[in-house]
This record gives C-alpha cells, sequence and structure tokens, in this order.
C-alpha cells in the first residue's frame, strides 16, 4: 500500500521463502508460509469473572507491495533457478538470494552455494531508474558480480589449484521486511575439509533514493590457504585472483589483495 496507517510495528516475520519465472511448465508461482510467534494463554477457572478476551493472541495481516508507508519497501528472499537458463540444456537449483526494494525488480544478488556461478555477489541492478526507453522503475541491466572470499586448494595430482566453494549452507531469516531486513548465513569455504568458516550478516533497508546493502562478514581460517589459483601452464603457471571482498567486473583497484593468509589471521 502507498500509506500505512496502522498502529503495530512490523514483524518481519518470514511469509515469503520462495518464488520463481524461470519454469514456464510450473507457471510463476510463490510459495508462501509463516510461523507465528504466539504467547502462551493462561487457564482460568470456570468461575472466575475475568474476561478471556485479554488472553487472545492478536494479529494483523497486511500485504504490501512497491511501498510501505511513504518509502519503497525492502525484502530479503530465495528465488529458485529451477528452469534456468531457459535456452542451455543445463539447470541448476541453487539457492539464490535476491534482494528487492520496491517490486520493481532485484537490486542485490548471493549466489550462496555457488551452483550458478563461481562467486558470492551477482547481479547488482539500479533502483528507481528507467531501462534505455522502457517503462518507469523497470528492471535495469546488472552491473555484475563481486565476490567475497576467493581462495584457493592445495596443488591437485595435474598441478592445479580449484578456488573453494561454499558448503554446508545454512541461512536464517531474521527479518524478510518490509523496512529492514536481516538474514544470517553460516557456511565454510571448502566443500570437503572446510578450510574458512563464514559467518555473514546481509541487511538491506526501505528507502527513496537509492538502495543500500549492508554486509558483515567473518572468516575463521582453520588452516593455511593459497591466495593464487595455478591453472597448470607452464607460460602462465600462476595467476593472482584472490580477495578477501571484490565488488564489480575485476578491476586491480576493487579489490583487497593478499599474498597468503595463514592459519589464525
Amino acid at each position: 500500500e502507498s500509506s500505512s496507517s496502522s498502529s503495530y510495528v512490523p514483524s518481519g516475520i518470514p511469509i515469503q521463502t520462495s518464488k520463481n519465472w524461470h519454469y514456464k511448465p510450473m507457471g510463476e508461482y510463490l510459495r508462501a508460509y509463516t510461523i507465528l510467534p504466539m504467547k502462551k494463554q493462561r487457564r482460568h477457572h470456570p468461575c472466575s469473572s475475568s474476561s478471556s478476551n485479554n488472553n487472545n493472541n492478536k494479529f494483523e495481516f497486511r500485504v504490501y507491495y512497491g511501498f510501505y508507508g511513504p518509502l519503497c519497501s525492502a525484502s530479503h528472499a530465495n528465488l529458485s533457478l529451477v528452469g534456468w537458463p531457459k535456452y542451455d540444456d543445463y539447470s541448476t537449483a541453487g539457492r539464490w538470494e535476491q534482494l528487492a526494494i520496491g517490486c520493481f525488480g532485484e537490486t542485490f544478488c548471493l549466489d550462496m552455494e555457488m551452483s550458478a556461478t563461481t562467486q558470492t555477489i551477482t547481479d547488482v541492478r539500479a533502483l528507481l531508474v528507467r531501462n534505455n526507453n522502457g517503462p518507469k522503475w523497470n528492471w535495469t541491466n546488472a552491473g555484475w558480480g563481486g565476490d567475497w572470499l576467493a581462495v584457493y586448494d592445495d596443488d591437485d595430482d595435474k598441478g592445479r589449484r580449484r578456488k573453494l566453494c561454499l558448503g554446508g549452507v545454512k541461512v536464517a531469516y531474521l527479518s524478510q521486511g518490509p523496512c529492514l531486513t536481516e538474514v544470517q548465513y553460516n557456511a565454510h569455504y571448502g566443500i570437503q575439509h572446510a578450510q574458512v568458516d563464514l559467518n555473514a550478516t546481509v541487511y538491506t533497508m526501505r528507502t527513496n533514493d537509492y538502495a543500500r546493502t549492508i554486509q558483515t562478514i567473518r572468516y575463521d581460517f582453520n588452516t593455511t590457504v593459497s591466495c593464487c589459483s595455478n591453472d597448470g601452464s607452464p607460460n602462465n603457471p600462476t595467476t593472482t585472483i584472490s580477495c578477501l571482498y571484490r565488488m564489480g567486473c575485476g578491476g586491480d583497484w576493487e579489490k583487497w589483495y593478499c599474498c597468503k593468509v595463514a592459519l589464525g589471521n
């Protein structure tokens, strides 16, 4: 709604958990449910004159879209990728996290299980702009990508190092909106050996100017890892593409480099 006249405070309790518009035989769908916190009711004596109505749990259900009050609403939920990409012979069913301001398109996306890409941060889109001559406040082209931690395992028998992907991903949707979202991630880099533990929290907030995505990230290194990839080529044996955090498509100035990360750092 364009205005909020309710005297209640938004709970942020998750309702939307997944959606998908990539697989046409399924149609555009939404899987929504919620778990409401209920206060335990006191049992009254049959002879008591007190009213049981004061003991009831009372909720107000409101559906919001583009705005909550005078500001564009904030949301953070899972987007199902079943059926994507539609022009290829494969699909992915990994966890794709989608943050949005309003209902005009996503503003920030995370591929937490690295099932569709090899990086954590994926689509980042502008807010409240036109896509060329398209409709007002429509989806825009994505400023592609970024990453959280990019480190590598030891050389295999062919002299190659592979990027450590995220495994054991657990997600807690503490608030999905509409004023402030809060989602926590626990995982580890290195699916088999859990070389690095990850604890992160991601927020976005309702606004009327530009999208703000706040990320707090902690890495705990359980062993020494490499910050250089090695493709095994004798002409180019080592390529440094590691980072602790990166935004953008790969300019050197965008990254925070480190040549080696040791146990305890």
